[in-house]
């Protein structure tokens, strides 16, 4: 046989080989393509159940991150709340604590106050001095008229020269200076004229005490018609009062020695507002 036929008939069963290869290759990437096209649907299934499970899982973690986080902050709120309460309590616990110191410290200064004598000054005694001279004042410290307490005190000697009539015999109307007369009075020398009211009204404006037994404290002729009660006379019972000294003592009252015409006495007074009360007068 001749060379190129022998070459001729390779080549042939080369192409037919190589043919056949070709033909098994394509069926086999068929069937691939085909089972990859069948599982498909399962591998989309799961896909998206991974997917879900992973989406679950994101959720929960952050579910539990924001649960955490929720307790942080409540964990935290009450610790701020407790702190906030703890420093509360230490501040009214402070403040509590001032208040009682000041309370005390108070306490102090009104308790030394009130241990407190002290000497009355230059002005003040001239200005007790020049209340004692006064009218209505003056027989609250006559040498006629001592006492311990105010239920003591001579009416007469307080009233004779503070309600002599301002205008004479003549501020009584007839017929009262007639019923005056009446009862056995000259009438002829400066009438004195004092109603109950008034008597009461200055007795407590002077001692803070009110005017007990009027009618057998005060000798005065008394006429029921008037209410009120009369006495005559041309002198005064005024004398010249010079305040010495004195001292006010815790109680808050005045102890003053003075000189009441030739009379030393020592009066004891309490202020009250812009007037000073009179509580007894005591001759040395």
């Amino acid at each position: 046989m001749k060379n190129w036929v022998k070459v001729l008939i390779i080549l042939i069963i080369v192409i037919v080989v190589i043919g056949i290869c070709l033909i098994v290759n394509l069926n086999t990437n068929n069937n691939s393509e085909n089972l990859e096209v069948d599982n498909l649907p399962e591998m989309v299934e799961n896909t998206e159940t991974n997917t879900e499970e992973n989406n679950i899982s994101e959720n929960e973690v952050s579910s539990q991150t924001n649960t955490d986080s929720t307790n942080n902050i409540s964990t935290s709120s009450a610790t701020t709340s407790n702190n906030n309460g703890n420093n509360n309590a230490s501040t009214n616990s402070n403040s509590n604590a001032n208040s009682d110191t000041n309370k005390n410290s108070d306490t102090d200064k009104n308790s030394n106050a009130i241990k407190t004598t002290t000497n009355l000054t230059k002005s003040e005694l001239n200005e007790i001095e020049s209340y004692l001279n006064k009218t209505e004042n003056n027989g609250f410290v006559s040498p006629f008229n001592t006492y311990s307490n105010p239920n003591e005190i001579n009416l007469h000697v307080i009233f004779y020269d503070a309600f002599t009539l301002p205008q004479g015999n003549s501020s009584l109307s007839e017929d009262e200076l007639n019923a005056y007369k009446a009862t056995g009075r000259p009438g002829n020398t400066d009438i004195r004229k004092v109603t109950t009211a008034q008597a009461e009204q200055r007795f407590l404006e002077k001692t803070g005490e009110p005017l007990t037994n009027l009618k057998s404290r005060l000798s005065w002729v008394y006429l029921e018609k008037y209410d009120a009660y009369y006495t005559e006379g041309g002198d005064t019972g005024m004398v010249n009062v010079v305040a010495l000294s004195g001292v006010k003592n815790p109680d808050g009252t005045y102890v003053v020695n003075i000189n009441a015409g030739d009379t030393n006495e020592t009066v004891t007074l309490k202020k009250s507002g812009g007037n000073y009360l009179f509580v007894s007068n005591i001759a040395k």
